[in-house]
């Protein structure tokens, strides 16, 4: 999970590093390791720094007022948000939070938003909102 609300707590359910050997050997582990730098008390981009074995690794989550793709501002992203997003997209007169539905960050809310968010729900690997 890369967007936070302020105020949330850090949610590392799925989290995994994935290890890369000096031999070209890769593993991936999903406990063991600890996390530091999270505080969700102020908008902005913050690091994070994980550590497993005496490595370390850092990523980037953004604290924001709003999640992107939260259609219905339920403060979760899942499969309703797809579908008010499609509804939407499709110019249906259904209320949502249109601030968070650009979810390709080009400008505009079509159906490649619809694919991208569908996508994220389904847990596809690499995908971000913008």
């Amino acid at each position: 999970k890369l967007h936070y609300l302020i105020g949330q707590s850090l949610d590392t359910a799925g989290l995994s590093i994935k290890l890369i050997y000096d031999n070209g050997e890769s593993q991936t582990v999903s406990d063991g390791f600890t996390i530091s730098g999270f505080d969700s008390a102020s908008l902005g981009t913050k690091t994070l720094t994980v550590v497993y074995e005496g490595k370390t690794a850092a990523f980037d989550i953004n604290v924001c007022e709003y999640l992107p793709g939260d259609a219905n501002n339920d403060r979760k992203v899942d499969l309703d948000d797809v579908v008010l997003l499609a509804q939407y997209a499709a110019q249906w007169d259904v209320e949502c939070n249109v601030a968070v539905m650009d979810v390709t960050a080009d400008g505009t809310v079509d159906l490649r938003d619809v694919v991208l968010l569908a996508q994220y729900t389904a847990e596809w690997d690499g995908i971000e909102l913008g």
